[in-house]
């Protein structure tokens, strides 16, 4: 393999794997998040101006999270066509394969929670 293919699927390596490690820990803070607001619209007298406002957050928050969840599915989707066909080191592999599976996994926590969504009461 000539040494620009080397170069080009190394700095692709490093690149995806910090971009992996980076999305996988703003995953968490969205699943808190969510998890507090559905809390404040549990708490929230149905039909009150903070029930209004937490809610419209929550469903913002919803959105946002539903549009960043389709970059990441297609981060992931890249990344692992590249380990499927490219040829990179072991240690490099190694690493976006552990990368791409914390990532999936954190994908997959956070859709669960997003996809709860808030109970009956709160959402009429």
């Amino acid at each position: 393999m000539n040494d620009a293919i080397c170069s080009e699927n190394r700095r692709f390596a490093e690149t995806a794997a910090s971009l992996l490690k980076e999305y996988s820990s703003k995953l968490e803070p969205i699943q808190k998040h969510m998890r507090q607001l559905r809390d404040e619209v549990e708490k929230a007298s149905f039909g009150s101006p903070e029930f209004h406002v937490v809610q419209q957050e929550y469903f913002a928050l919803q959105q946002s999270f539903h549009t960043l969840g389709a970059s990441l599915r297609t981060l992931a989707q890249r990344v692992s066509q590249f380990l499927e066909h490219a040829d990179v080191d072991d240690v490099s592999r190694l690493e976006l394969e552990v990368r791409l599976h914390e990532l999936e996994g954190k994908l997959h926590q956070t859709e669960m929670i997003v996809n709860v969504g808030l109970s009956a009461h709160a959402s009429a």
